[in-house]
């Protein structure tokens, strides 16, 4: 029976990791591409617009999965 109890109590342990670098990843991460796709929108100069298409599409889709995964790993 002990062996039962110490192992939910590394299970539980391993999920109290998860969640922490979950926060640690996602929340870093999606307020940079926040900032990135503020500045693509307010700061790219004419001659840099097609290839602020591409950078935008990356930045939104990162930022899009950031957030999911962030409220996906919570509990």
């Amino acid at each position: 029976m002990a062996n039962i109890t110490e192992d939910l109590k590394f299970v539980m342990l391993l999920d109290k990791i998860t969640e922490f670098s979950s926060v640690l990843i996602c929340v870093p991460g999606a307020v940079f591409n926040a900032m990135l796709i503020y500045l693509i929108l307010k700061r790219t100069p004419l001659l840099m617009k097609s290839y602020s298409v591409y950078l935008m599409n990356f930045a939104f889709f990162d930022f899009a999965t950031c957030i999911i995964s962030f409220f996906s790993c919570q509990k």
